[in-house]
């Protein structure tokens, strides 16, 4: 993976650490796999792919409330329509 990469990972990993739903209801809402997003959240994944990560991100960032407690920066969360684009 790349510098980029790894940041983009480590960065939505943090995102997903500091979120008050349980993972099961993450996976089942962002639409990806229980089992990945558990292997990925305790590193048994160190590359997980970009699409899932891209969904899993997209997912903790296009809520107006989650994104504003969780992703604290000057940069814009993403919009649904281009999150389903990179999905």
């Amino acid at each position: 993976m790349t510098d980029t990469e790894c940041h983009f990972l480590d960065e939505t990993l943090a995102i997903l650490d500091r979120c008050q739903e349980t993972r099961a209801e993450i996976a089942r809402s962002a639409g990806v796999d229980y089992g990945w997003l558990t292997q990925v959240a305790d590193g048994t994944i160190r590359n997980p792919g970009i699409r899932p990560l891209w969904r899993l991100r997209c997912y903790l960032l296009t809520s107006p409330i989650r994104s504003s407690k969780l992703y604290r920066t000057n940069r814009k969360a993403p919009d649904k329509q281009d999150c389903y684009r990179g999905a």
